[in-house]
């Protein structure tokens, strides 16, 4: 388990969270624009759920896992890098990919790999796993705060290293390939499960609606808050 601990306390490490909107804003994004890439974010995550489900259940899940934290230390370093919006866009919405593949996936990994001992040690191993995420992203938050007094974009670069480090560390899961259910059968459990997600989306508008207005509070009142701080975006930074 100690790829997946140390993955998951590298990615933890998120050290420009305490000033993402300061580091946006410097870039020449507006509080507008953060509400749309909290949009596309909760969007990307909501389209690549159900797929991503999929292809775990079909193939080794360490590859499903590998992808997830690779997409994600992509997306952060896009995110360090990235200056116009449509960078930043693709940035968010590959983090929401990488999100989604790790749904399910992990947990599924750690449960057969625990085998027989799963019932007594899971708890106790998720439990582990969340508080060290917990604790990389308090010190993080503290660390990179202190960074940002240095120079606004030093939080976002220590977190895509961080992140690059994390997906690393996945290639060395060892392989753990899937049950030995007929191609049948797995075809027709994985059209069952992607019907069944088609349903429930659409029949349940509210869950585009929770999508679209999670990032909402962003958006009323922008230019008071642009006051309040002393921002104003003006060619690409902060003056």
């Amino acid at each position: 388990m100690f790829p997946i601990a140390l993955a998951t306390v590298a990615s933890g490490l998120g050290f420009y969270v305490p000033v993402s909107a300061l580091f946006l804003l410097s870039r020449g994004q507006s509080l507008s624009d953060i509400f749309i890439f909290e949009t596309i974010l909760g969007a990307s995550i909501l389209v690549a759920e159900v797929p991503s489900g999929i292809v775990a259940d079909r193939i080794d899940r360490r590859w499903v896992i590998i992808a997830g934290f690779g997409f994600n230390a992509v997306a952060e370093t896009l995110f360090a890098l990235a200056g116009p919006h449509l960078a930043f866009s693709v940035s968010f919405a590959l983090s929401g990919m990488g999100i989604a593949m790790l749904t399910g996936a992990l947990d599924a990994y750690i449960y057969d790999a625990l085998g027989s001992a799963a019932e007594d040690r899971g708890v106790g191993v998720w439990g582990h796993l969340s508080s060290l995420e917990l604790t990389a992203g308090v010190i993080a938050s503290a660390c990179g705060g202190l960074l940002a007094a240095v120079d606004i974009t030093w939080p976002a670069i220590a977190t895509a290293v961080a992140a690059s480090i994390g997906a690393l560390a996945t290639g060395l899961l060892p392989a753990q390939p899937t049950g030995t259910s007929s191609p049948t059968r797995e075809s027709e459990s994985s059209l069952d499960q992607l019907r069944q997600g088609v349903v429930l989306l659409f029949s349940t508008p509210i869950l585009l609606h929770v999508v679209a207005a999670s990032g909402a509070c962003f958006c009323p009142a922008s230019s008071s808050w642009q006051d309040f701080l002393g921002f104003e975006c003006r060619g690409g930074g902060v003056g």
